[in-house]
């Protein structure tokens, strides 16, 4: 225990020996204003200190070695080289300490400098590239901003046949809960076709998506936490508690599927007061009004019901569908004295030469025309 006592105590002196030589190195042997003159006076305390030591160490050992003839004088003496070796040994150490801490700086100042100079040449980068990667951004993602509604576009120009129209009409009511979904749309814009382009009658409607179907049998009840989850691995509370969340997941199912039977419904009868139009335009912009549409960028699908007859007369072939948008024109027949079944065909095939157009006419409406339009690929 007394052994054990010293060795803390020699330990104890060790350390604030190296302490006390730290101290004195940084306030001796430091140049505020130079590490090389710092560095050069720590150099020149190491050989002063350790020719002190080396002296002591000799004089402690010629001590040892004549202790006989000193023998009277040994016991007041031979403690004073040995004292002058430890306080050596503690200057050496926190001189040591010292120099190793100011080394050191350079290492961590290297890093400090690697970084600024990375920042510095990324800043570079940018100041030359940026306006590149920023063009080139906006043209790889301009396929994604397709806007999310759909155009409903009906001609109520007396050219029109009312039978065929009113069946492209009933074709849309019937199906637009389709489109909505595989289109990905959240609105539904229904326009009225006449004289006017930037300043035809619009209705927009919020448009309800179908409620996904979830897997009620995978619903797994919350887990039992703190002296309750013992009850886990209990098999009938599990099981009980299992049928209870099924139970929970198909009663939220059900409501959620009556939210949106009830919401889908006003949305028909929305959709089908828009779509009624009583008024007869003098005249018939289809393509004029696709044009605007298209360059609006908020649609994914142009739907139009009409006769395809231009009236003043416009060409479609200059319209430019953007890849991720669908325009379908539903055919309908024109009224005798407005013009031939013919004509209308010959404008249908002239609209159809145009890449991302498509032409129905009423006979060809099935259920599955959106899905066929929506799993095409972007041209």
């Amino acid at each position: 225990m007394k052994q054990f006592a010293l060795l803390l105590v020699a330990l104890f002196f060790a350390i604030m020996g190296k302490f006390i030589g730290q101290f004195v190195a940084k306030t001796q042997f430091t140049d505020d204003t130079s590490a090389v003159l710092t560095v050069a006076s720590h150099r020149a305390a190491f050989k002063k200190i350790g020719l002190i030591a080396i002296c002591a160490l000799g004089v402690s050992l010629i001590m040892l070695f004549i202790g006989g003839l000193v023998a009277k004088w040994i016991q007041w003496v031979g403690w004073i080289p040995l004292m002058a070796l430890n306080a050596c040994l503690a200057l050496l150490a926190g001189t040591a300490a010292s120099l190793a801490s100011l080394l050191g700086r350079a290492h961590r100042y290297y890093e400090i400098q690697r970084l600024i100079d990375q920042k510095k040449r990324l800043i570079e980068f940018l100041k030359r590239f940026l306006v590149v990667v920023v063009v080139a951004t906006v043209l790889f993602t301009m396929p994604a901003w397709a806007g999310g509604a759909i155009a409903f576009a009906v001609d109520p120009t007396v050219s029109v046949n009312a039978a065929d129209r009113a069946e492209g009409i009933a074709f849309l009511l019937k199906s637009a809960g389709d489109a909505i979904d595989l289109f990905n749309c959240d609105q539904v814009v229904t326009i009225t076709i006449g004289c006017d382009v930037r300043h035809a009658r619009r209705t927009r409607i919020d448009a309800p998506r179908s409620v996904p179907a979830a897997d009620c049998s995978k619903a797994e009840p919350a887990p039992l936490t703190g002296h309750s989850k013992l009850w886990n691995r209990v098999g009938p509370v599990r099981r009980a508690r299992k049928d209870e969340a099924v139970q929970a997941c198909q009663e939220q199912q059900s409501l959620e599927q009556q939210k949106w039977l009830v919401s889908r419904q006003a949305f028909l009868e929305a959709l089908k007061r828009s779509l009624m139009i009583d008024q007869q335009p003098e005249c018939s912009r289809i393509t004029a009004l696709v044009a605007n549409l298209l360059e609006s960028g908020q649609y994914r699908l142009i739907v139009i019901v009409t006769d395809a007859l231009d009236n003043p007369p416009a060409s479609p072939r200059t319209l430019v569908v953007p890849p991720d948008v669908q325009v379908v024109l539903i055919l309908a027949r024109p009224n005798p004295g407005y013009g031939r079944v013919e004509d209308g065909l010959a404008r249908a095939a002239e609209w159809a030469s145009v890449p991302g157009v498509s032409v129905l006419t009423t006979a060809e409406l099935r259920p599955d025309v959106w899905r066929t339009l929506a799993g095409r690929s972007p041209r």
